[in-house]
């Protein structure tokens, strides 16, 4: 199987990806305080999104509700920075989103709950094997993964 028909095969597939990414996607809303330009990862992430038909679930639900997942004491700013990404076929299956209460951290947890028909339901629980991104081969596939998707130059990994 070639790169580009895996990659096809994960567009199609239904995906949930949960993690702190560490950016606002769309810091006029998802920050408060001083607002600086959107990063580069910032327009990447939103072109991964696209390219395997993820949205951002919990904005989804919530486009005009602000609240935060962390909180920047040295700087005073609340942002959103954690985000649960769907596939855009299981919308309709989620049936709350939220983000608890910053206790006894600085950072929240966001809950998404589904109801998914049984059948349809195969989860496999998979973690990155963190060895991997100490080879510089893989380091170079991954990176000429994301660039082709992305078609412009990106650092991936400052190890």
């Amino acid at each position: 199987m070639t790169g580009q028909s895996k990659s096809l095969d994960f567009c199609n597939s239904t995906t949930a990806l949960r993690g702190d990414l560490n950016l606002a996607l769309n810091p006029q809303v998802d920050k408060n305080g001083k607002i600086n330009l959107p990063k580069k990862s910032v327009f990447t992430l939103l072109k991964l999104m696209q390219a395997f038909r993820l949205l951002d679930i919990w904005r989804t639900l919530h486009s005009d509700v602000t609240d935060y997942t962390f909180y920047s004491s040295r700087h005073q700013t609340f942002s959103r920075i954690d985000l649960f990404l769907i596939s855009q076929d299981i919308v309709e299956s989620v049936t709350q989103c939220l983000i608890h209460p910053k206790v006894p951290s600085d950072l929240s947890s966001i809950q998404t709950d589904f109801e998914l028909q049984s059948a349809q339901v195969h989860f496999k629980q998979w973690r990155v094997n963190n060895s991997l991104f100490e080879d510089p081969k893989t380091k170079k596939q991954i990176s000429e993964y994301i660039h082709a998707l992305t078609k412009t130059p990106l650092t991936i990994f400052q190890l």
